[in-house]
């Protein structure tokens, strides 16, 4: 899966590398996206820690 995701994000560069110079517009969308990706990514990790701690601290009955 991950592998899989570094190729699209490669093959994704290049083909927005030459659409996008020709199109502000779609620059304009990737900036948003990279952004709004960017600045949930902390809350994800924080989520997923948190809930690893919760299943470590609370006993399974």
């Amino acid at each position: 899966m991950i592998i899989a995701g570094v190729v699209a994000l490669a093959l994704g560069r290049f083909w927005l590398a030459d659409w996008g110079q020709s199109h502000p517009a779609a620059r304009a969308w990737v900036t948003a996206l990279v952004s709004i990706t960017l600045q949930s990514l902390p809350f994800l990790l924080l989520g997923v820690t948190l809930g690893a701690v919760i299943s470590v601290l609370v006993p399974a009955r």
